[in-house]
C-alpha cells in the first residue's frame, strides 16, 4: 500500500512539472538546470542558457543603478515575459526609461548607457567571488535572438562583439521590432565570471526597450 502511495505522489510530481514546462521532465533530473552544460556522461553539449527561463544556474546584474536620481527604478527585467517570445511561452524583456542611471565602474551618473549581464554568481554581490571554468568546453560561439528599440551591443565573455554588427568598431545593433539572430564567437576561458553581457544605449534620454530569447553556447 505505502509503495502505491509512493508511485502516486511521484506521478503527480512528474505531472506537476511537466505541466509546468514544454521539456521532457526526466531531462531535469539527469541535467539539472545549473549543469545545463554537460550531458549525463559529463560531456560538453550544446547549452541552451534562456528558453522560457534561465538555466545558467546562476543570475544577472546591472551595469549600472537600476534606480534613477528620483528615487524609483528606471531599468526593470522580466525573465518571463509573455510579449511574443520567438519560441515556447517566454522571453527575456529588459526596459529603461532612458534617465540618469549611476555607472558604478566610472563612478557618475550618465544617460548614455545601461544593461545588465548573465552572470556565474547568483547576483553582483558574488561577481568576482563565483567564477566558471570553461576552456575545455570546446564552445566556439554564443547565438541569441533578439528585438526591441533603441541601439544594443551583444558581448561574449571575451569581448568578442556580434559578427554581424554593422560597426565593428563598436559593435552597435539597431534593434527592430522583429525577431534577428546574433553570433558571437569566442574563445571560453578558465575563470569566466559571466555568460554574456547586454549594452543598451539610449538617444538623448530616449527609453529602450529589449526583448532576448533563445541564448545558446555552441
Amino acid at each position: 500500500m505505502k509503495k502505491v502511495k509512493y508511485l502516486l505522489v511521484l506521478m503527480v510530481f512528474v505531472s506537476f512539472f511537466y505541466g509546468c514546462s514544454d521539456e521532457n521532465p526526466y531531462n531535469f533530473f539527469v541535467d539539472p538546470l545549473s549543469d545545463g552544460a554537460l550531458d549525463s556522461d559529463g560531456n560538453w553539449q550544446e547549452w541552451v542558457l534562456y528558453h522560457n527561463e534561465l538555466r545558467t544556474g546562476g543570475g544577472m546584474m546591472f551595469y549600472a543603478s537600476p534606480e534613477g536620481t528620483k528615487g524609483y527604478d528606471v531599468q526593470k527585467i522580466n525573465f518571463y515575459s509573455t510579449s511574443n517570445p520567438r519560441t515556447g511561452r517566454h522571453c527575456i524583456k529588459y526596459t529603461w526609461t532612458g534617465e540618469e542611471v549611476y555607472a558604478y565602474e566610472d563612478e557618475v551618473w550618465q544617460n548614455d548607457w545601461a544593461g545588465f549581464g548573465l552572470i556565474v554568481g547568483e547576483d553582483w554581490e558574488e561577481y568576482d567571488d563565483v567564477t566558471v571554468d570553461l576552456s575545455e568546453s570546446g564552445y566556439t560561439k554564443i547565438e541569441l535572438y533578439a528585438r526591441g528599440s533603441g541601439t544594443a551591443r551583444f558581448e561574449s565573455p571575451d569581448g568578442k562583439w556580434d559578427s554581424t554588427a554593422p560597426n565593428d568598431t563598436t559593435g552597435d545593433i539597431d534593434l527592430t521590432n522583429t525577431w534577428k539572430k546574433h553570433t558571437m564567437n569566442f574563445t571560453p576561458g578558465k575563470n569566466v565570471k559571466h555568460y554574456l553581457s547586454i549594452i543598451l544605449k539610449s538617444s538623448g534620454g530616449e527609453s529602450v526597450t529589449l526583448y532576448v530569447d533563445d541564448i545558446r553556447y555552441k
